[in-house]
């Protein structure tokens, strides 16, 4: 019975993982994402978790400007010279 439960998950999953690769998603490969040593130190500069860094470092990256409403990544994304989309909520 398990393994007939295993394999229906395993469907469902490979189902879900090719929906995504059908959606209009632009993947964009690059060692800079990796560089896990320039986003620490945007998390401790700013005191923000790795994923708001990483967020941070990911459009500074790639030159796009920062869409939040969070305070505190648009005020990091200021103080790196990123520039932050208006808000809009």
């Amino acid at each position: 019975m398990l393994s007939a439960e295993l394999e229906l998950a395993r469907m469902m999953l490979m189902d879900k993982f090719f929906d995504l690769l059908s959606l209009p998603i632009e993947i964009k490969f690059s060692h800079n994402y990796l560089n896990i040593s320039n986003i620490v130190t945007l998390a401790r500069k700013h005191r923000l978790t790795s994923y708001d860094a990483f967020y941070l470092y990911l459009v500074h990256d790639m030159g796009l400007p920062l869409a939040t409403v969070d305070k505190a990544l648009r005020k990091a994304a200021a103080k790196e010279k990123i520039l932050v989309l208006p808000k809009t909520v």
